[in-house]
Parts: structure tokens; C-alpha cells; sequence
């Protein structure tokens, strides 16, 4: 579930991939934020944890390239933390993804050129597709070692059991 260019925190190598699909301008995905920082913070040593960027509707497409954008230039944390700060109905503007870039230290020019003309579609396509073929059928949805969790599942605690005994089996 792993692709070049996603962005990825904890160790690289570790026996646990948590993988979150989420999109910047959903509020459950805006609350679960705090909750992936939280297992990030607890397991980051030990689990890697992937965000694949998934836009549900059409106003979320350039925000989801925007982070792509933030990646290569390694502000993905921050651009995401922005969005969610700002999310609103409609969506963000590309001025207001400009706006951001300036602020978290981005250079926007470039990324404005990659969202105009289209850079990330193909990997934006292949994280939907991925998220269609996991299961996945609304955001934030989780993965724990290629296994979707349940919708019900996705509280701290369980989640924490679900790692821990991920960890234990490895």
C-alpha cells in the first residue's frame, strides 16, 4: 500500500504499516488528525504510518495536489496541519493554497505550476483506486498491515490494541 511519494513517519523498516485515507476537507478526517498524531507520537519507533491523500469530491482535488506538492518539498505535516486549520465549506482556493505554501516555507510558484497542470492526477487516481480495492468507502479509513479497519474500531484505544498486537505477532 506503500508508493513512491507518499509521505511516511515512524521507522521505515518497521513491521507495522498503518495507512490513513483521508481528505483534507472532511471534519471526521480533521478530528481523526489528532488521533494519528497521538499513535504516531506512541508507536513512530516501532510502525510507519502512510497518509494517502484521497479528494471525495471534486473542491478537495487541487488541496489533495497541494500536498503532493508539499512532500517534495518537505513540508507535507505542515501543509496538511494548515488545511485542516482552515478547512471550510467549498474548499480552499488556489490562492489560499499559495497563501499557505508562503507560510509554512514553500516556495508556491512551483507548486501553482503542478496543480495547473495536473502533475499529480495519476498518483492522485492510483490512491483512489487503491482505497476502492481496500475497501474503503468513506474518510478517515484506516489500514493496519493491509487490513481496513472498522469503522466502529477507529477509537484511540483500539487502535492502540490493534498496533500493540500487530507488534507482537511480528
Amino acid at each position: 500500500m506503500v508508493s513512491f511519494g507518499d509521505p511516511v513517519f515512524g521507522a521505515s523498516d518497521a513491521p507495522v504499516t498503518v495507512v490513513e485515507f483521508f481528505d483534507p476537507n472532511c471534519p471526521h478526517c480533521k478530528t481523526f488528525d489528532d488521533t494519528m498524531n497521538n499513535l504516531t507520537d506512541q508507536f513512530g519507533d516501532r510502525a510507519r504510518f502512510v497518509y494517502k491523500p484521497i479528494p471525495l469530491w471534486s473542491r478537495s482535488i487541487n488541496q489533495v495536489a497541494a500536498l503532493h506538492a508539499a512532500v517534495e518539498q518537505g513540508h507535507f505535516k505542515d501543509m496538511l496541519d494548515a488545511q485542516f486549520a482552515r478547512q471550510q465549506r467549498g474548499g480552499l482556493t488556489d490562492d489560499q493554497l499559495a497563501s499557505i505554501a508562503r507560510e509554512i516555507g514553500m516556495n508556491p510558484d512551483p507548486m501553482l505550476a503542478q496543480i495547473q497542470q495536473g502533475a499529480y492526477q495519476q498518483q492522485i487516481q492510483r490512491d483512489r483506486e487503491l482505497a476502492q480495492a481496500a475497501g474503503v468507502q468513506g474518510t478517515p479509513a484506516v489500514s493496519i498491515n493491509g487490513r481496513l479497519v472498522a469503522r466502529r474500531a477507529k477509537t484511540a484505544p483500539c487502535l492502540e490494541a490493534m498496533i500493540q498486537r500487530e507488534l507482537e505477532n511480528s
